[in-house]
């Protein structure tokens, strides 16, 4: 069974143009409203994102898993997104009253949990929606629903915003949470729609099913559970960095330092998981419909990521500082020369993770964000506090959790086959790749000024590329050009 290329792609480029839109849309937000000035919106935002958890995660990956595999019962589905409304909205009233007894504004917080009630409602109900979709084979109506949503919060915020401002008595705050429910408004409808046409043009009879509501909900907890668990985690450790970097740094040296870790090198490293963020959300229903190729597809998959990986890597290691440097900070060169070298392991997580989820394994998730965790933080103080690794402490915690996690991850997929899974041809030639690509890379750097890579990044990145590709096309690890775009654009059968 050949990788969902198509389906990856038409996700990832979705996902793309959705984050430049939600950049755009902050930019635009911060400066219609004001909303660094608002301290119970930055409370309030992480909650909501917490309690929607299990019914924006973890219900609609278990009904991918169920629909993909043709044993999804839709009563079963309308039960298990109205218990998730149920317990992301006690989620979010038990997570405000919390805030508010740590001393936030009790009153401010309250008043946006009301407000933000809706918005709750409707993303548990269009995570079901994109769940069923993605199991039904529909890939479009998903991909093209992300972009709706913050095509649509960008339109009301430019367009409609300005003409109701004057009459409407809310804060900036509670406007902004009635600009993401209408925003997620448009998306209920457009799913709801496409669902009802996929259904009629299959002439779909409810499913007889042996799974049962706890069955779904069981399914459901350990990606709520992984997701809960990263944020935990990364929650924990900026503020950990900062109070143990004090100690040896002066507070404002440790602070520069974790902004140039958190808001520069971190995001640029994670920049090309759109494409492996993509390919997850397009092998869980893949991998649970044909459970059987498991050894094809894990194969598959760490050939195409170490595909990716490793030229990011080594464009990382020659262009860091001119990278950072574009975002106004060249001391986050260092941090992000210490991550490059995590692409692999790192890009090979959410995959993996699709894989195991779709054979069953969704507890293990559980298990290894877990231990990624404890190491993360355990290895943050050795290095601070023993290490005396004071300004890469960082980047040494990400690479011990990224290590230990993907490592579980990987030892879990191979015990799924007895068969020879590791592309070892491939990885020879991801990693051979690498030499073309640098040796552009630093001519670039090194051209006269008005042909360098400064002046010109767009064209001498594209030149790298192409010969990074044409090298891997001469070798034969990946498919000629033409049979590539057959892939991407052949039609969708639903």
């Amino acid at each position: 069974m050949a990788l969902p290329i198509r389906e990856s792609g038409i996700l990832s480029v979705a996902d793309g143009i959705a984050r430049v839109l939600g950049l755009l849309f902050l930019a635009r937000f911060v400066l219609e409203m004001g909303l660094g000035e608002s301290a119970a919106f930055r409370i309030v935002l992480p909650m909501i994102g917490v309690a929607a958890s299990f019914g924006s995660i973890g219900v609609p990956q278990a009904l991918t898993r169920l629909f993909a595999s043709g044993s999804g019962s839709w009563r079963t589905a309308v039960w298990a997104t109205l218990l998730a409304m149920l317990v992301s909205v006690a989620g979010l009233a038990t997570l405000s009253t919390l805030a508010s007894l740590r001393g936030g504004p009790a009153h401010e917080i309250a008043k946006l949990c009301i407000t933000a009630t809706p918005l709750l409602l409707l993303t548990c109900w269009t995570g079901s929606l994109r769940g069923i979709l993605f199991g039904l084979g529909s890939t479009y109506a998903p991909a093209l629903a992300q972009v709706l949503e913050i095509g649509t919060r960008l339109w009301v915020l430019t367009t409609i915003w300005p003409l109701v401002k004057s009459d409407l008595p809310a804060s900036g705050s509670q406007v902004g949470l009635y600009i993401l429910t209408t925003g997620e408004l448009a998306t209920a409808v457009f799913l709801s729609l496409v669902l009802g046409s996929v259904l009629r043009k299959r002439r779909l009879t409810p499913p007889l099913t042996t799974h049962t509501l706890p069955t779904v909900l069981r399914m459901a907890c350990a990606p709520a559970g992984q997701a809960l668990l990263a944020s935990l985690g990364y929650a924990l450790e900026l503020p950990l960095a900062e109070a143990w970097l004090s100690q040896t740094l002066d507070h404002e040296a440790a602070r520069n330092l974790i902004a140039n870790y958190s808001a520069i090198a971190l995001p640029l490293l994670c920049a090309p998981m759109v494409f492996t963020d993509g390919l997850a959300t397009a092998l869980l229903p893949s991998a649970s419909a044909q459970q059987s190729r498991t050894a094809l597809q894990l194969r598959r998959v760490i050939a195409a990521v170490a595909l990716l990986a490793l030229p990011v890597t080594a464009a990382l290691l020659v262009l860091a500082p001119q990278l950072t440097s574009w975002f106004g900070s060249g001391a986050a060169a260092g941090l992000l020369l210490a991550l490059a070298p995590l692409t692999l392991p790192f890009y090979l997580q959410a995959p993996l993770s699709s894989l195991l989820q779709a054979s069953g394994y969704s507890r293990a998730l559980l298990i290894a964000g877990l231990c990624g965790d404890a190491v993360r933080i355990g290895t943050l103080y050795l290095a601070i506090h023993t290490l005396q690794f004071t300004r890469f402490a960082l980047p040494l915690a990400c690479a011990a959790a990224v290590c230990v996690q993907t490592a579980i991850l990987l030892r879990l997929a191979l015990n799924l086959t007895r068969e020879a899974t590791i592309p070892w041809r491939t990885l020879l030639h991801a990693g051979s790749s690498t030499l073309p690509l640098m040796a552009i890379l630093i001519s670039g750097l090194h051209a006269p000024a008005d042909l360098s890579l400064q002046a010109h990044p767009l064209a001498w990145s594209l030149l790298a590329a192409t010969v990074t590709l044409l090298h891997l096309r001469l070798a034969g690890v990946v498919p000629p050009l033409p049979h590539l775009l057959h892939r991407l654009t052949e039609k969708e059968h639903l």
